[in-house]
């Protein structure tokens, strides 16, 4: 065996064998350089977009444990005012009209929610009106004129849908639940205009009967759940994006 060329090898080997940390230091770097500008990318998005990539999950089980639905179609994760953007007007009067609800100790009975397309407050029929009936009653147009005194100094459509159980309604007054429905949404607009005194082209009241039902018209229970007015307040801008 020739000792110069058993030398070389060794020699070469060895160099090899020293040179190997440069690889995982430089795989080290790239991720580290990866993950740097992860973060800088993130922080250039707007939270409220953030937020809404987090909270997408919750409709999605086995993705977040939080995000994993229950009986009645409950989540974990609800919507809130992080789901728009924080510096908006729509996310503080979501924040105004939740601390209002909670503190009249309402919120089995209304509920609010947040979007990008803008705030939608649920109203059990119960709180409203009495059963078969479309007139307000006395505290639930209280509770409408607080609202209305928190959106009245903001730009807003305001959308009110009625909506009924499929259980059919024995009045003389109202043929069908359809027209209770959208009886009841009118109602419930003419009290927003009056309080806040709104245009009519901001305003509109629809009537489902019960054909949009949140869940299966099969328990008091679920009836119950059924038997709602929905308010919708929409951002002018949203309202003309998604005009025709």
């Amino acid at each position: 065996m020739n000792p110069k060329k058993s030398k070389h090898q060794d020699t070469s080997s060895s160099r090899i064998g020293k040179d190997r940390w440069q690889v995982t230091y430089s795989g080290f770097i790239m991720m580290l350089l990866c993950f740097f500008i992860m973060l800088s990318s993130f922080s250039m998005l707007e939270s409220s977009k953030i937020s809404r990539f987090l909270k997408s999950f919750s409709t999605e089980p086995n993705i977040l444990s939080s995000g994993k639905r229950f009986e009645s179609n409950k989540v974990i994760l609800p919507d809130a005012p992080e789901m728009i953007d924080y510096r908006s007007h729509m996310a503080g009067i979501h924040r105004d009209i939740q601390q209002m609800i909670t503190g009249l100790n309402m919120n089995s009975a209304i509920t609010v929610s947040a979007s990008k397309a803008g705030i939608m407050l649920r109203f059990s029929d119960s709180i409203i009106f009495q059963s078969g009936y479309a007139d307000i009653l006395p505290d639930a147009q209280l509770i409408l004129q607080k609202i209305c005194s928190i959106i009245s100094n903001y730009p807003c459509h305001i959308r009110i849908e009625g909506h009924t159980d499929d259980v059919p309604i024995k009045s003389g007054q109202f043929p069908s639940n359809w027209e209770l429905s959208a009886a009841r949404a009118i109602h419930v607009m003419r009290v927003i205009m009056q309080s806040v005194g709104l245009s009519y082209e901001r305003l509109s009241a629809v009537g489902f009967g019960e054909f949009r039902p949140l869940y299966a018209n099969d328990s008091d229970n679920n009836r119950a759940g059924n038997r709602r007015v929905e308010v919708y307040l929409i951002p002018s801008d949203t309202r003309r994006e998604n005009a025709p």
